[in-house]
C-alpha cells in the first residue's frame, strides 16, 4: 500500500480497483443466490437467498450511486422498492397439510429481480464501471 505514485503523490490505494472488487463480490453473491433464491445459505442466518439478494442489490446501487445521477438513483431504488413488496406481499407457499410452491408468485418475484440487476448492470456499462476504458472503443477490453 501507498507504492502507487500518481501525480507525484503516493496513493494510499485504487479507489477503481477497490469498487470493480466490490462489484464483482456482490454480483457473484447474487449469482450465487440465483441458483436457488427461494433457499437458505447458514452464512446469512435464516435469511432466503431472495432476502439476501435485495440486500445486495441495495449495496450494488450504493457502490456505483456517486456515478449515477440523482433520476438514475430513484429510478433503481423504485424498482428495488416494488422488488421488496412483492416479497413481502405474496405467499410462496400454501401451508397446511397440502402445502405447495406457488410457482406463479416466485416467477414474479425472480422477474422483479432480475429487472432490477438488469437496470443496475446497465448502468455500470452506460457508466464505464466495469469498464472504465470502454467510453474509448479503442482501449477496451471487451467492446
Amino acid at each position: 500500500m501507498g507504492e502507487d505514485v500518481q501525480g507525484g503523490e503516493k496513493s494510499q490505494f485504487n479507489q477503481a480497483a477497490y469498487l470493480m472488487r466490490r462489484i464483482d463480490e456482490i454480483e457473484s453473491r447474487l449469482d450465487r443466490m440465483n441458483t436457488n433464491p427461494f433457499g437458505e445459505e447458514p452464512e446469512f442466518g435464516g435469511l432466503k437467498n431472495y432476502q439476501v439478494m435485495l440486500s445486495d442489490l441495495q449495496s450494488l446501487l450504493s457502490a456505483i450511486s456517486p456515478k449515477l445521477t440523482s433520476e438514475e438513483i430513484k429510478e433503481v431504488r423504485e424498482l428495488i422498492k416494488k422488488t421488496a413488496i412483492i416479497s413481502f406481499s405474496i405467499p410462496f407457499m400454501t401451508f397446511g397439510k397440502n402445502s405447495q410452491p406457488q410457482f406463479k408468485n416466485m416467477y414474479v418475484l425472480t422477474e422483479a429481480i432480475l429487472d432490477c440487476r438488469l437496470k443496475i448492470e446497465s448502468f455500470i456499462d452506460k457508466k464505464g464501471i466495469g469498464n472504465p476504458n470502454k467510453l474509448n472503443p479503442n482501449k477496451a477490453v471487451i467492446n
